[in-house]
Parts: C-alpha cells; sequence; structure tokens
C-alpha cells in the first residue's frame, strides 16, 4: 500500500507557562493509576476461535503462470458480532465466526457472496482429517453482470510443516481441496470446471498463511494458477488474566 510522506512542520513557539489543570475524574471506560493518570479499560471483542477486533492481516497475490504480482489487500476486523461472526474494512467485509469469507464488496463495485461461506479451511483442523465440500458464490461484476458459481469437492489435511511467507516462517497445516465447480452465467448455459486450493493453516495464528489456486477446465487445461501469501500480521492485544 503507498505511503503517505509529509514534510516536517516548522516548530511552534513555546507558550508561556500555565497553572497545571487538575486531572479529570476517570470515566466509566478509564481507570486511574498509582501515578495520577488514567487507562484505558476498553479490551478488544474476542470470539470463541479467537479473532479480535483490531487483528489485521496484509496479503500479496501472486500469478505464479505469469510470475507476476497482481496486487495486495488487507483484511482488519472491525466489529465481533454477538454471534462471533465478523466484519472488516468498513464492513464492507463480512466472516463466519472462523474467519472464512461470507460477503465482500470492492472498490471497483464488484460483489460476492458465499453461502454458506467460502469453506476451504476450518479452524483447529487435525492431520489425516477429511471433510466434504459445498458452497456456492453469488457475484456481480461490472460490465459482466451476475452469476452463480456452486463448488463441490473434499478436502484432506495433511502433516504439519513449515512454510516461508513475506511475513516469516510458519509452521502449518495444508488443507487440499479439490473438485468441480458448476457456474451459472448471465446468459444462463452451465460451465463447468476443475478447482484446486491448498490452504496453509497456521495453528499459532488461527489463520491462513498462504493459498495455492489452481483452475483447469473440464478437459484439464490450466486455466489459472496463483498464490496468496501473508505480508504482515498484527493482532489486537488480548487482555491478560
Amino acid at each position: 500500500m503507498a505511503e503517505v510522506l509529509q514534510a516536517a512542520a516548522p516548530a511552534a513557539p513555546i507558550p508561556p507557562t500555565l497553572p497545571t489543570p487538575a486531572a479529570a475524574p476517570p470515566t466509566a471506560r478509564t481507570q486511574a493509576t498509582g501515578q495520577g493518570g488514567e487507562r484505558p479499560l476498553y479490551t478488544p471483542r474476542i470470539n470463541e476461535f479467537g479473532h479480535a477486533e483490531g487483528d489485521t492481516y496484509t496479503y500479496r497475490v501472486l500469478d505464479t503462470w505469469k510470475d507476476t504480482v497482481l496486487g495486495s489487500y488487507t483484511t482488519a476486523i472491525e466489529e465481533v458480532l454477538d454471534d462471533g461472526q465478523l466484519l472488516a474494512n468498513g464492513q464492507q467485509t463480512a466472516m463466519d465466526a472462523q474467519g472464512r469469507l461470507k460477503r465482500q464488496r470492492q472498490a471497483d463495485g464488484s460483489a460476492s457472496q458465499f453461502e454458506p461461506a467460502q469453506e476451504l479451511w476450518w479452524s483447529q483442523p487435525q492431520p489425516g482429517e477429511r471433510r466434504s465440500v459445498r458452497f456456492v458464490e453469488k457475484y456481480e461484476r461490472p460490465g459482466l453482470g451476475r452469476g452463480e458459481i456452486e463448488f463441490k469437492g473434499s478436502s484432506k489435511v495433511g502433516r504439519l510443516r513449515k512454510i516461508e511467507t513475506p511475513a516469516g516462517e510458519f509452521e502449518a497445516l495444508p488443507i487440499e481441496t479439490s473438485g468441480w465447480t458448476y457456474e451459472t452465467a448471465r446468459a444462463g448455459g452451465l460451465v463447468s470446471n476443475q478447482f484446486s486450493r491448498t490452504v496453509w493453516y497456521a495453528p499459532k495464528l488461527g489463520q491462513p498463511v498462504a493459498i495455492d489456486i489452481e483452475d483447469a477446465d473440464r478437459l484439464g487445461k490450466l486455466l489459472r494458477r496463483e498464490r496468496v501469501e501473508l505480508m504482515h500480521a498484527q493482532q489486537a492485544p488480548r487482555a491478560t488474566p
């Protein structure tokens, strides 16, 4: 993301010495300290899966077929709802309690909604675990209209191993999902393709640190090969016992 640089402001004149005002009484959101100051009582809300208000993750997207960088994006959790679901990025992104995408709107006007969620991974996976996968993406894209893609396949969890990302080295479990997509486009025709996703889930972080993406047509011809990698992770302070 672009960084805005500002020239240093000229030094301000030193004001005359004034009497020190009396300290304001503590509010409902602050607590008096022994040094006569205050400290905030607010702690970020956290759900049962460990996701908290203030957690921020930045990823980059690579086209590994053409060896180019496609861009980057940031997910900043702003609100944990009563049922544990998450709102992020000015409420333009909604996730389930495990942190999986449910709804997203992009700056270009495109939008996606996943029902029940983009279930390519889950919290606390175990090596050797297997699951069936089925979810639907309803999308809207400027100039292309609306459509729907059904994902059907199966997932299996591999053994824990180390993986390098721009954010550092992590121990991660690969969750490999493969199957078929069935897309109903604006014209009404049905298009079937093959898909493969490997989500590298880091138990210590409680998040994917990389995702390998591959799509092919029904005959196996490669259509897309991409990789999503964690660039930076910042988690809000957790309350100490």
